[in-house]
Order: structure tokens, then sequence, then C-alpha cells
């Protein structure tokens, strides 16, 4: 992560969590982003 996202992102989601997706580099879905607090909502998909 770079322009300070490793140093702000602690206060979204807490410790914990930056650490495990910094020392992993996991891919999570939108449904988990949510319960994490990443994102505010989330949409279905347009797609058919």
């Amino acid at each position: 992560a770079d322009v300070g996202t490793l140093q702000r992102l602690p206060k979204l989601v807490g410790e914990g969590i930056t650490r495990e997706l910094a020392y992993t580099g996991r891919k999570f879905d939108a449904a988990e982003a949510l319960g994490m607090k990443l994102v505010n909502r989330v949409f279905d998909s347009r797609e058919t």
C-alpha cells in the first residue's frame, strides 16, 4: 500500500484486520468489505 494507506486503515477497520490484510494480501468480496466498514453499502450487480 502507498500514499499513507497503511497509516489510515487502522482507524477504519482496526489494527488486527489491517495487519492481516497487509501481511497476507488476501482478497475479499464486497460483503466482507461491508462487514469491515471499508465501504458504506453494496449494490446488486448489473450483470445478467
